[in-house]
């Protein structure tokens, strides 16, 4: 008998953790990952005020950055290649 407690423990444990962290804020409507109509408020994926740190500013401030560098990443890539698209012999490494 003992040997099933615990494992019937962490069980009911677990689906506990899961409501009050994941099922309850969806529900709600207050999980962070609500879609584009979300608050500019501070939230982790489970709904955690405060959980993560940069605003969704700085984040989409950065994704452009980074879009911007990978497409001159792209064109460099361009200017390197023959006719074809494949690399220039000199330039292989």
């Amino acid at each position: 008998m003992s040997g099933y407690a615990l494992p019937l423990l962490l069980a009911v444990a677990s689906a506990a953790m899961l409501y009050f962290c994941c099922v309850r804020p969806i529900r709600r409507g207050t999980a962070g990952h609500a879609g584009p109509a979300r608050e500019a408020a501070v939230r982790s994926c489970c709904g955690a005020p405060g959980a993560q740190t940069a605003p969704d500013t700085d984040v989409d401030a950065e994704i452009k950055r980074l879009r911007e560098e990978v497409r001159l990443l792209r064109c460099e890539a361009d200017l390197r290649s023959d006719d074809t698209g494949h690399p220039v012999k000199g330039e292989i490494r």
